[in-house]
């Protein structure tokens, strides 16, 4: 498929592992996503040039930029808060 001819029909966010996903579509309306893994993302990120090399690689237009600040914002958020997990046993299964 080529990405010269595709058109940014959505943007997916993944939290768990950490990624975005781009799903673009053709003329045709055939679809193609293009994941992309962020598994190493903490708050230190430069998300302006994050956003301008992916523009670069991705056939993505300027007017994105902001759309793609955004998410990356978000996802710099949920990844810098302390969330505390605690888990208890609720059954123990035994075989016969």
């Amino acid at each position: 498929m080529d990405y010269f001819n595709k058109k940014l029909d959505k943007i997916q966010v993944r939290f768990f592992p950490l990624g975005i996903i781009f799903e673009f579509k053709d003329n045709l309306g055939i679809v193609d996503n293009k994941i992309i893994d962020l598994l190493n993302i903490t708050k230190d990120w430069d998300i302006s040039y994050l956003v301008k090399e992916i523009i670069k690689k991705e056939p993505l237009k300027s007017k994105h930029a902001k759309t793609l600040e955004k998410v990356f914002q978000k996802l710099i958020t949920v990844v810098s808060e302390n969330i505390s997990h605690e888990f208890e046993l609720q059954k123990t299964l035994k075989c016969h």
